[in-house]
């Protein structure tokens, strides 16, 4: 906004409601973002407006920041002011307009294609656009068709349509936009502009440096001077910035984005900066800021910059530069440690600034190396450097199909693949680039530390680890088994070497102390307590060795994903790492970030130890281990793949849960997996079979305690939290309540219900019954520990007393799968709504190798409705794309394409909302609509009827008492095990959702060469009866002057009124005649 303007400032307040009520549909909380959203606001104001704003909401108290309701009731009093003050203005532009055009709001008319004679227009022609651009051209000749927006009747020079082509910004339609093609030989240029000569109020001149890429073997970069500074605010606020030094700028520039950050205090200044192909952008703003060199902390430089709304520049280096050995830059201390690493460029220092931190000495290396110069900043490193010596080539020009390039406009992401983020990255490239084993195969790994210098060691962590270890042993002295156990752990490190003392000459080296305690588990079959080392304890400096590691990206799939696959294999198994974070070892610099302090008896003198193994504890531990686990199937399986497929996908941390379609070929993978994985220094313990002849196979000191051989194969053990029969290859719940007690509060409602473990949603209908309970009591306010209502107490008792029939449900472990009739194999899910909850149901359809279909359920899951009542239909769409998510896990999980995957739901709404263009309906619909269609094609949406829907079971709840004799719910709908499904689409429409559109239509009129001029003709001018009557009363008013001129009433009479629309009405009335 440049001036006041009530439409503009409605505009934008009516914009911003709508984009926010858009996101407290998608449950997205807002209100937080007041600060945020009035900032940004008050940036498109103009600066009449931006004032009385800083006046309004000074009146308020200081201390309060103005909320976003607060901002609402003053733009809505500033735009109402402003219609009422230039009511006069305006009326009199809408009638000038009038004059040219009328804007009118009709019904949807049909639009009919020039070329297919479809119902559609010619942009979205698909003969249209398959055609080359010059064709395109040639046919809009052809029909005489608008080059800009393809309708005949007028010219591109009279077309109204406020657009232009996106690509080259001229006056015809993107489509008909012709590329022109370089010739070989020409060379692509990259334009990095940079700022010279500066002064405020006038336009700043850009001096253009150009680097080119030829079609070369030697491939060559340009290396640009940069350096990371720590700036500083007026305020104290200090942050690192990488800053570009430019000594061709006469100014200095700061990004948008860095000033936020420093919370830097700007001055208004209006200056303008004009760049390649006189593209001017305009400054606003002018910070004052100082920065210190980070290796000389007593250097200081105060900075004056222009404050940049728009990107400085690309990412610099354009591409990583190969990292040499450069022996004439060895030992210098480097301003940009990252010189070689695109990266972002916060700020640009000018020829000023160059001026003060040059100093004299400059050393230039041989050609295709970079030259460096000392500054006050540390060592910049300038000129051109050669990349690499293979061959590369620069293609000019490629072929692009134009169908897939329309795609790309209204796809939002086909990459299934999650992209990792800054850290995750470092941390692989830390582990690639530092990986080594020794001479018995075992994998050594350094810490992955965020940091360059870890401050980790100076927060004085000997004291607080001392001062742990004193609580400790309190808690032995209370328990002299506990003790017992933990000196066991300890003596265990010592005696494999896991853990050493440290040298006397060694005690003075900084180092990190870990504080430790211990973990008991009952249920775990071998070791039951486990030393815990804390490496998140903070130190005095309040960080901790945690805070400094890069946690690393997640590299196994999910928990639910391992069983599902695990369920399709006839001969299962499973195994254990022994003590696999202690097989990986730390490289020996990095080993004292992890000393421990530790004495078997309290007389004894405090010793210091420290960790050679991953530890159990440190924030990069799991990544650590898991990336080597991997790291041996990729050295050690390279020729074997399903031996390496399997320590990849079949592996949740060190538990193994794989399997094959025989005995014979179970018994060969599970000696190839112990044998690679013994390469890398990982044991393979706790196996159990389902295959009595697999198990016997087996070292009877390798097996699982909890396995059983004798006459035959007995034995209950948990599988990833599920308790698993290995006589009858069934999966079973153990759940064990403790005894009710008197008061029942929230917190003991919320502790039975965690106890229920059912990660696949197997008992879904049950566990949602609980679920809205759970939502009934936060909607009542009651403290953790206070009694519930009677009402609420009554259900929970009988949802608790009927959780006893669990240990009644039974599950299958083998779905029926093998390799020869896997092609076969299709999924079918179903998904229904109530009030209360939204479900979905997954089953797999299974052809035997006797003939027969079997069908069983897979996974299963619920959703609680939101409090905020939501209409049924749309609840049905939540449980549409709810079933679509799950899905998909399903079919990735079992290696099912999507074309053998069926969805059906009972709602006619959602397969017609489906089946739309999802532009036709509304937000809510819409952007559930592309992601369902994204998961699971539209044309594989069925209907199904209401009591054979499944799903209906989950959604409404049932106990267990029920659900166990339900054959709806475990095998789904009985037509689904037939042979032959009759599968029809169903046509459904609705309008319910649908988006209200306004059409414009513009009319131009031209004046023809004998115009009338007629009274009658110009009634058609105006929008009311009342403005017709009002204006003719006063023209009569104007002609009767001389004859009323003594008359001293002006406002309009009752009778003067009446007698013009007589007039009108006699006047009408002949023209119809």
């Amino acid at each position: 906004m440049t001036s006041q303007s009530a439409s503009q400032l409605k505009g934008l307040l009516d914009t911003t409601t709508e984009c926010l009520n858009n996101f407290n549909n998608l449950n997205i909380d807002t209100g937080s973002w007041d600060p945020f959203l009035i900032y940004l606001l008050v940036q498109k104001m103009d600066s009449e407006t931006h004032k009385n704003w800083e006046e309004h909401a000074y009146k308020e108290e200081s201390e309060n920041l103005p909320t976003w309701s607060d901002f609402k009731k003053f733009l809505e009093s500033k735009y109402r002011t402003l219609e009422l003050t230039n009511q006069n203005s305006t009326s009199r532009d809408t009638k000038i307009i009038k004059e040219r055009s009328c804007h009118v709001a009709s019904p949807v008319t049909e639009k009919v294609c020039v070329m297919c004679k479809e119902n559609h227009s010619l942009s979205h022609c698909k003969e249209f656009c398959k055609k080359e651009p010059t064709e395109r051209r040639e046919f809009v000749k052809t029909k005489q068709l608008c080059f800009n927006c393809l309708v005949p009747g007028h010219s591109a020079f009279k077309c109204k349509v406020p657009v232009s082509c996106r690509l080259c910004h001229r006056r015809h339609h993107s489509l008909l936009h012709e590329t022109k093609i370089k010739q070989q030989g020409e060379s692509s240029v990259t334009l990095p502009p940079t700022v010279t000569h500066v002064e405020e109020k006038q336009a700043l001149q850009v001096n253009t440096m150009i680097a080119s890429h030829y079609n070369t073997k030697k491939r060559i970069a340009a290396l640009l001077a940069t350096a990371e500074v720590e700036a500083t605010s007026e305020q104290g606020n200090t942050i690192v910035l990488r800053a570009l030094i430019d000594q061709g700028s006469e100014a200095a520039f700061i990004s948008e984005k860095a000033t936020q950050l420093l919370k830097l205090e700007r001055q208004p200044v209006k200056a303008s900066i004009i760049g390649v192909g006189s593209q001017r952008t305009e400054i606003k703003h002018v910070v004052q800021l100082r920065i210190r060199s980070r290796s000389d902390r007593n250097y200081c430089l105060p900075i004056k910059a222009y404050v940049m709304s728009k990107q400085l520049t690309t990412k610099i280096p354009t591409k990583t530069i190969n990292k040499q050995d450069w022996t004439h830059i060895q030992d210098l201390n480097l301003a940009d440690p990252n010189y070689f690493k695109p990266g972002s460029i916060d700020m640009l220092l000018g020829v000023k600034e160059y001026a003060e931190i040059l100093q004299n000495n400059l050393i230039k290396g041989p050609p295709g190396t970079p030259s460096a110069q000392e500054t006050s900043l540390g060592w910049i490193l300038f000129g051109e450097v050669n990349t690499t010596h293979q061959s590369q080539y620069v293609v000019m020009h490629h072929s692009v199909d134009v169908e897939d390039m329309l795609k790309s406009i209204w796809e939002i992401d086909v990459d299934t693949k999650r992209h990792l983020t800054k850290d995750e990255k470092l941390c692989e490239e830390i582990y690639e680039s530092t990986t080594a084993r020794n001479e018995e195969g075992r994998y050594i790994v350094k810490l992955p530390f965020n940091t360059y210098s870890p401050q980790s060691p100076d927060g004085n962590t000997k004291s607080i680890a001392a001062h742990r270890f004193t609580l400790l042993e309190k808690k032995f002295r209370k328990s002299p088994d506990l003790q017992k156990e933990y000196s066991k752990v300890i003596n265990d490190y010592i005696k494999q070497g896991h853990i050493e003392k440290v040298p006397d000459i060694e005690k003075d080296k900084r180092a990190v102390y870990l504080p430790h305690h211990a973990v008991t588990r009952a249920d775990k079959e071998s070791t039951r307590t486990r030393v815990v080392f804390d490496a998140s304890c903070k130190g005095s400096n309040n960080v901790s060795l945690n805070d400094e590691l890069l946690v690393g990206p997640q590299l196994q799939e999910d928990l639910r994903n391992i069983l599902m696959r695990w369920r399709m294999k006839r001969v299962c198994f499973m195994a254990d790492i022994k003590q696999m974070f202690r097989q990986v070892l730390v490289s020996p610099e990095d080993a004292d970030f992890q000393r421990i302090l530790w004495r078997q008896q309290e007389s004894d003198t405090l010793e210091e130890y420290r960790l050679l193994r991953v530890t159990f504890g440190t924030a990069s531990a799991p990544y650590l281990a898991v990336k080597t686990l991997q790291q041996v199937a990729k050295d050690e399986a390279k020729n074997n793949i399903l031996v390496a497929q399997t320590i990849n996908e079949d592996f949740y941390m060190d538990d193994l849960l794989s399997g094959t379609d025989s005995v014979s070929e179970a018994l060969s993978l599970s000696k190839e997996l112990s044998v690679t994985l013994q390469k890398g220094g990982f044991q393979l313990t706790k196996w159990a079979s389902n295959s009595i002849v697999l198990m016997k196979y087996i070292e009877e000191d390798k097996r699982s305690a909890r396995a059983h051989i004798d006459l035959n194969l007995d034995g209950t053990l948990k599988a990833l939290g599920i308790e698993w029969n290995l006589k009858t290859d069934q999966f079973r719940y153990n759940l064990r309540f403790t005894p009710i007690t008197k008061s029942i509060t929230k917190r003991n409602i919320l502790s039975d219900i965690q106890k229920v473990f059912d990660p696949l949603g197997w008992i879904a209908p049950s566990t949602v019954m609980a679920k809205i309970l759970i939502q009934k009591i936060w909607l009542e306010r009651v403290n953790w520990d206070e009694q519930v209502s009677n009402t609420l107490e009554q259900e929970w008792r009988e949802i608790r007393s009927d959780f006893v029939n669990i240990t009644e449900i039974k599950i299958e472990r083998w779905l029926g799968t093998m390799t020869v009739n896997n092609d076969k194999t299709q999924i079918h899910g179903f998904s229904n709504a109530s009030m209360r909850a939204y479900a979905a149901a997954v089953y797999v359809r299974i052809h035997t190798l006797d003939n027969k279909i079997e069908t069983k359920l897979i996974a299963a899951r619920t959703r609680v409705a939101p409090l905020k009542t939501i209409s049924l239909p749309r609840l049905e769409l939540c449980g549409a794309l709810l079933l679509s998510k799950l899905m998909k896990q399903v079919g990735q999980s079992m290696r099912i394409p999507t074309s053998r995957m069926y969805a059906w739901t009972d709602s006619s709404i959602v397969i017609a909302w489906l089946s739309g263009e999802p532009n036709r309906w509304k937000p809510f619909v819409a952007n559930r609509v592309v992601e369902i269609v994204e998961n699971i094609n539209n044309k594989h949406w069925f209907h199904v009827q209401s009591h054979e829907n499944s799903a209906d079971l989950a959604s409404r709840g049932m106990l267990l008492s029920d659900l166990k004799k339900s054959n709806l719910w475990w095998h789904g709908p009985g037509w689904l095990s037939e042979t032959k499904i009759n599968i029809k689409h169903e046509m459904a429409e609705t309008d319910l959702e649908m988006k209200k559109i306004k059409i414009n239509t513009y009319l131009n009129a031209e004046r023809s060469e004998e115009p009338e001029t007629t009274l009658i003709s110009q009634f058609d001018n105006f929008e009311t009866l009342t403005d017709l009557i009002k204006v003719i009363t006063y023209c009569r008013r104007f002609i009767n002057y001389k004859k009323n001129i003594n008359s001293e009433n002006q406002n309009l009479t009752t009778q003067e009124l009446e007698v013009t629309l007589q007039i009108c009405i006699k006047k009408n009335s002949r023209r119809r005649i």
